[in-house]
Formats: structure tokens, C-alpha cells, sequence
């Protein structure tokens, strides 16, 4: 039988006559799966009863816990199960040998032995019974406890002499939890199965903890329902626990939802699955308009603004996670505005190491963006300023390294702007005027500014010209100096009409004093200005 019920741990330790233990998520458990979690099974154990080399059934164990079942545990179970299908045969044989007299003669010597080795193997049960991980409780028809093994000693706290022949009732369940435990009795004892229950439960020390109870009927040699053996387990931290993090992931929550950030999950194939509560206000969908539907043309558009293809950046991501932890990008929402959104992805891995979904958190960055585009915009506006102003203009940082350069200093040095940037800015100043400039700088760095100073610069040919240097600060918002702003003017055309008018004035002065004409300068008012060595003699002066 190849069906899928058939590919189940029974199925399975019936072709394969071994023991099986298998979890509620591996691909043969699926038929059984809903109905296991819900009871909280979370492992279960098949072995074959194997007589004759044939099978004649199986024994399914199910627990809360995964590890209930290793090696030791399982090869335990295997002795009972053989001992079960033993009694089984054993009981078999026992019918048949009643059916005749003779048959019962022949088969008394076999019948003892027989006897003896069921009350051997009764022993070997009973040592499995006493020493089973979980707490086992026979009860007959009116609630009698007819036995208790010593795991449900040391859980609750009472010996089995204590309450052998007691009502479990009176002693073991508190009120608010004896109508279900009483529902579940009333059916066990009318042969209703399978029957499971987690209730409350109370020990000797006045303690109430909680316990996952599964039950079978047991029934006298008449075959009629005597009773019933429940096994316990303790699942009183493991409630706590789930509390626990059920809270954590309320909490959690609260948080992801009240988010002031977009959070979303989506699939390799782009479909969205989680959608928080400012994503369908940032974006303008819905839960119900974007779960399940891909993120392209939803809330990605098909390419930037810039040109960059998104699609491609988009499968990227959902294929390598960790190769995009955080990028930027445009998006569209709803009613068709274009926004950007800086994104953080983490990918969530199943257990072979695949990518299930990514989580995917955005912030809002289309002010900044905006804000960045409008400082570009003014950076290149000042910058065509300065390249357009008549004067060397240089940022130069604190340590007095050249940061930038306008076109005048370059045609007036010689030099492209590679050959200035990165530089020492006194590597560009003859060596008698470099104190200078150092005293500039420091003048700006204590007061702000520094006034004009006439200072020397050299060419690329090696030519030096002559300049008036005017140093200031440069500070940031909060007012730390970042770098000298240093304009630079060409005073060389003025220096050289200062010459000339020196020239001319001594040459007309040295005509006038070897002049031997009288001459005078009055001024408006009548006042002798001036009067050469001929008038001066003249005049007797």
C-alpha cells in the first residue's frame, strides 16, 4: 500500500518490522498532523508486534516532547511490545486450549510453561510499568486507583499506599477541573476513544499543576470495560513557557504594528505576506488589497526614476538577503506618488537552509532625498560663483591641505587641479612669505578672519607674482571649524602703475629743481605748496 496514510510510522514499522519514531512535521505524519499538534503531540513511536515472523499489529506511543523517544526509551518500548504480542499469543493459545478437553490436555504442559514464562515477562512489565519517564494510574469503574507506578509517586507525592482503592477524585482534582475530568471518565467507561485531556491536578504538598493525560480502557476477561489507565505528564513549565512567549509575541507584536516604520514580509516570488499597520498607511493599501500579491507593480515600479531596473534589484534581494542587508530605493504608492524608502532585509530560513520569506523594514527618506537634491542644486550654484568670481579662491583644510580650487587659481598658478588638491597650500608660497601665510591662518582660526596681506605666490614655470591675501573660516552648523577659505588677488598690474607714477614723479621732480625758473604751487586758498632752490634763492630763503 503506497497511499499516504500507508507512509505513516504504523505503515512503516509494518513493512519495515522495526520501530519508528516520527515527528508531526516530516512528510509521512501529514494525514495525522492537525489532530497531533492539536492535542500537542509532538513525537510518536510505532513498533511492530512481531510473532512467527509475522506481524500481528502495532503499538503507536505518542508524547508532548520531542525527545521523549531515544535510544534506551524506544529499546524499552520494544521489550514491551514483545511481551505484549506475547500475551496477546499467549491468550490466543489460551482460548483455543479451552475449546476441547483434549486440546487442553495435550496443551497443559505448555499451558505452565507458558504461565511461567507470562508471569516472567509480567515481571519484566511490571519493572517497565515502575520505572516509565511518565505517570500511570489504573482506576476502575467507580475511580478507584488500583495502582500507581513510581513516577506518580514522585510527581504528585502520594506513596500507592497512600491512595490505593481512593476516589482520584477526592484527592487528586481540584473543583474548577472535575466537570471535564468527569465528562472524559463518563466517556472512557461507555468505550469512547481516543480520549486526551490537559487539566489541573493537585499534590500532596498543596501544589495545583497542570498535566496532559492520555487514556485507554482496560477490560476484564469477559470483555467487558473494568477500567482505565491514564498516563500523565507534567506540562506545568511548558504551559508557563508557552504563556510566556504567547505574551512575548503579543508584546511583539504591539510593537511591529504600532511601528512607526514599514515592515513587511514577502515571499521568493515576491508575494507579500505580512503587511504592518504603517505600511498601509504610508503606502495607501489595504492588508486585504496587497496580501498575496506581488510587490512589483504593487508598491515597486518597474524601473527608478534614475533608470536603475528594479525588478532585477527586487529578485536579487529575494534570492541572496544577506547580499542587500540594506539598500535604498524608489517606490510608488497607491495613489501614484513616487517616494524612497531605505530598506533593511533579513531573510528567515527553514531548516535546510532555504529562504522561507524576508523581512523587510523601510524608512521614509523621500524628504531627505528631496533635501539632498536641493543642496546639489545649491552646492553647483555656488560653485559656478565661485568659478566665475575674479579673484584665486581655495578651501584649505586645518592641517593645510588645498581641498578645492576655483578656475582662477589655476590659470593664475599654471596648474590643473590635480596638481593643487591634496596638497600642502605653502608648497605653492616662496619660502620668505610662508610665515605669513602661517600667521594668517592662525589670525583666522582664533578671531574668524584675517585681513589682506600682500604675499607671493609661485607658477608652475617657477615665476612668482604678487597678491593680497585675505584668510577667513569655514565652521559647520555647530559652529567647528572645518577648513580656511583663502582668496587670493593678482596685484601685479597695480604694482607696476605704482612704479610708473613713482618714475614720472621723480623724473618732473628732478626737472624742477635743476630748473632755473622761479616755480611756485599755491594752493586755492593762497598757500605756498611748494617752491624749487631758483625761487627759494630768490627769495632769499
Amino acid at each position: 500500500d503506497e497511499t499516504s496514510r500507508a507512509q505513516g510510522p504504523a505503515g512503516l514499522s509494518i513493512k519495515s518490522r522495526r520501530p519508528v519514531v516520527m515527528f508531526p512535521d516530516e512528510p509521512g505524519f501529514a494525514p495525522w498532523r492537525d489532530e497531533a499538534l492539536k492535542r500537542g503531540y509532538m513525537a510518536c513511536c510505532s513498533i511492530p508486534l512481531i510473532h512467527d515472523e509475522a506481524v500481528r499489529g502495532v503499538i503507536v506511543y505518542y508524547s508532548g516532547a520531542r525527545e521523549t523517544f531515544d535510544g534506551a526509551t524506544v529499546d524499552l518500548l520494544g521489550i514491551f511490545a514483545r511481551q505484549a504480542t506475547m500475551v496477546v499469543v499467549n491468550a490466543a493459545l489460551y482460548d483455543e486450549a479451552r475449546s476441547t478437553v483434549e486440546e487442553l490436555s495435550e496443551a497443559l504442559g505448555a499451558l505452565q510453561k507458558s504461565r511461567d514464562a507470562l508471569r516472567q515477562r509480567e515481571e519484566l512489565y511490571r519493572g517497565i510499568y515502575d520505572t516509565a519517564p511518565l505517570a500511570l494510574v489504573y482506576w476502575d469503574r467507580d475511580c478507584r486507583v488500583t495502582d500507581w507506578n513510581e513516577r506518580a509517586e514522585a510527581l504528585f507525592g502520594w506513596t500507592k499506599r497512600e491512595i490505593l482503592g481512593r476516589d482520584f477524585f477526592e484527592f487528586l482534582i481540584p473543583e474548577s477541573a472535575r466537570p471535564a475530568v468527569g465528562e472524559v471518565v463518563a466517556g472512557l467507561l461507555q468505550g469512547r476513544l481516543p480520549s486526551h485531556l490537559v487539566n489541573e491536578n493537585l499534590t500532596k504538598d498543596g501544589r495545583t499543576i497542570l498535566c496532559e493525560w492520555n487514556n485507554a480502557i482496560v477490560r476484564d476477561g469477559r470483555g467487558e470495560i473494568a477500567g482505565a489507565i491514564s498516563i500523565g505528564l507534567d506540562v506545568t513549565a511548558r504551559a508557563r513557557s508557552e504563556a510566556t512567549l504567547k505574551e512575548s509575541e503579543e508584546r511583539y507584536r504591539g510593537l511591529v504594528e504600532n511601528a512607526r516604520g514599514i515592515l513587511l514580509l514577502f515571499t521568493p516570488d515576491l508575494k507579500v505576506t505580512y503587511w504592518n499597520d504603517y505600511a498601509e498607511e504610508f503606502f495607501g493599501f489595504s492588508k486585504e488589497e496587497i496580501l498575496g500579491r506581488s510587490l512589483m507593480d504593487t508598491i515597486v515600479p518597474r524601473t527608478e526614476d534614475t533608470g536603475r531596473d528594479l525588478e532585477d534589484l527586487l529578485k536579487k534581494i529575494a534570492s541572496d538577503p544577506n547580499a542587500f542587508a540594506s539598500n535604498i530605493n524608489e517606490n510608488v504608492t497607491k495613489d501614484g506618488r513616487r517616494v524612497w524608502v531605505a530598506w533593511t532585509n533579513r531573510p528567515v530560513l527553514d531548516a535546510q537552509g532555504r529562504v522561507v520569506v524576508v523581512l523587510s523594514h523601510g524608512t521614509d527618506i523621500t524628504h531627505l532625498k528631496r533635501a539632498e537634491a536641493a543642496l546639489r542644486e545649491s552646492e553647483e550654484r555656488y560653485r559656478a560663483l565661485v568659478d566665475a568670481s575674479p579673484d584665486a579662491i581655495s578651501i584649505v583644510g586645518l592641517d593645510g591641505t588645498i581641498q578645492m580650487v576655483n578656475r582662477r587659481t589655476l590659470s593664475m598658478g599654471g596648474r590643473s587641479a590635480e596638481e593643487l588638491v591634496g596638497h600642502d597650500a605653502l608648497e605653492f608660497v616662496p619660502p620668505p612669505d610662508r610665515p605669513l601665510v602661517q600667521k594668517l591662518m592662525g589670525e583666522a582660526l582664533e578671531k574668524g578672519t584675517a585681513h589682506a596681506a600682500p604675499c607671493a605666490f609661485t607658477r608652475k614655470d617657477g615665476s612668482t607674482f604678487p597678491t593680497d591675501v585675505h584668510v577667513s573660516l569655514l565652521k559647520d552648523a555647530l559652529g567647528t571649524p572645518q577648513a580656511f577659505i583663502a582668496e587670493a588677488r593678482d596685484i601685479s598690474g597695480q604694482l607696476l602703475s605704482q612704479e610708473a607714477l613713482m618714475r614720472s614723479e621723480h623724473l618732473y621732480r628732478t626737472l624742477a629743481e635743476s630748473s632755473a625758473d622761479l616755480i611756485f604751487i599755491v594752493s586755492r586758498e593762497g598757500c605756498l605748496q611748494y617752491a624749487n632752490p631758483a625761487a627759494a634763492r630768490s627769495a632769499g630763503v
